[in-house]
């Protein structure tokens, strides 16, 4: 349902002030897009030394019907060490029921996820 004349005017300003506040935030890392209404954050993941990275295997090792043995974790992921990661990119657009009646629209992506398992993050 579409927000009241009033309504809106709240959204706009508190659309606004939040902005800023991530402006301030992430100063570096944010990239207004288009009218305050829409930008894009790279977050980027950081962490000191290696870190194991554990994702799922792209084609597992399944044990056969035959044999007695259940799956394991490893023989149903892939890990790997890594030092670093490209940015997770935050896609934010506000609409006109935000933030009194509906969230704002986003879209999460990462380079080096699975679009599967990023939905699995959102």
């Amino acid at each position: 349902c579409e927000p009241t004349p009033e309504e809106a005017s709240q959204n706009v300003e508190q659309q606004k002030i939040e902005l800023e506040t991530l402006q301030s935030i992430y100063s570096e890392e944010i990239n207004v897009l288009k009218d305050d209404t829409e930008y894009l954050i790279n977050i980027n993941p950081r962490f000191d030394g290696a870190v194991q990275l554990i994702l799922p295997a792209a084609n597992p090792t399944l044990p056969s019907r035959d044999e007695a043995a259940v799956a394991t974790p490893t023989n149903l992921q892939k890990s790997t060490k890594v030092t670093h990661l490209p940015p997770v990119v935050l896609y934010v657009k506000y609409n006109r029921g935000y933030p009194s009646r509906r969230p704002p629209d986003f879209h999460v992506s990462a380079r080096w996820l699975e679009p599967r398992l990023v939905t699995f993050v959102t």
